[in-house]
């Protein structure tokens, strides 16, 4: 009884080995079915891809796209689109036995006439949005540049307010074509000004230096002499900075770089 039972599941097992290498086989069969034309043309002609490929057509003259058979277990094919000056339009992933697009990504650069259309839609939109009422008293006022990111399908804003200056994005409903102008959403305030880490340390440690050396007492300790410095942070905006000859620490000063008054002067 056991041994027959052996017997029967090894069959079962052979044959649904059987059905799936018959399977992959088929499916390897399915795709080199296919020319790079035709599954270009079914991913050109999708509702991805038709209207974004028609406006590169508008401002860059044309598209040129290529194609291979990944030979993957799922029949998908890749395909690239780039414009006639060999920008880069977009992917798409594409079973083309079955006609479905799985995934994609477009990405349509903005003309100069369509970022001048855009500025007054921009304007008026941001300069009524409490987030940016919040940080400028009259937003209307300043100059605005904008430019496009077709691969976040969103466009990016300067607003020109000097110091006060923002960078915000703001993305339109079916905004994956500059052209889509509906429905505007604020995405991101960005403060374009605001120095990294390694340069507002940089910036702080020097004045933390010159607060210190302005001071009688520790000029009079390094003059004449060649001296280095090391700095730490202590809390909020005091500083101490150690002042050393020969690698010996000289004169020690505590600062305070908000208001530039030295708080303590030691010396070892």
């Amino acid at each position: 009884m056991k041994k027959n039972l052996h017997i029967f599941m090894m069959i079962v097992l052979a044959f649904v080995a059987g059905s799936f290498v018959t399977q992959q086989q088929n499916i390897s069969s399915a795709q080199s079915n296919f020319t790079d034309d035709e599954v270009i043309a079914l991913v050109a002609n999708s509702p991805q891809f038709a209207s974004a490929l028609q406006t590169v057509t508008e401002y860059a003259g044309g598209w040129n796209a290529v194609t291979f058979n990944t030979q993957n277990a799922y029949g998908i094919w890749r395909v690239y689109f780039t414009s006639a000056d060999d920008e880069s339009i977009g992917w798409a992933d594409v079973n083309p036995e079955l006609g479905r697009i799985y995934s994609w990504d477009v990405n349509i650069s903005a003309t100069d006439a369509q970022k001048e259309a855009v500025i007054p839609i921009l304007k008026d939109y941001l300069s009524r949005h409490p987030d940016i009422l919040e940080l400028l008293d009259n937003p209307a006022s300043y100059d605005y540049y904008v430019d496009y990111n077709g691969w976040d399908d969103q466009w990016g804003v300067y607003i020109a307010a000097g110091e006060y200056a923002l960078w915000v994005t703001v993305q339109f409903e079916d905004g994956y074509l500059p052209t889509n102008l509906n429905n505007p959403q604020l995405t991101g305030i960005y403060f374009p000004d605001l120095p990294d880490y390694d340069q507002w340390l940089q910036d702080t440690q020097a004045k933390a230096v010159n607060i210190a050396f302005a001071n009688s007492q520790v000029g009079l300790a390094l003059r004449g002499r060649t001296w280095t410095t090391t700095s730490e942070r202590l809390e909020g905006d005091m500083w101490r900075v150690a002042f050393l000859v020969d690698d010996a620490v000289v004169i020690v000063a505590t600062v305070d770089i908000e208001t530039g008054d030295v708080l303590e002067v030691v010396t070892p």
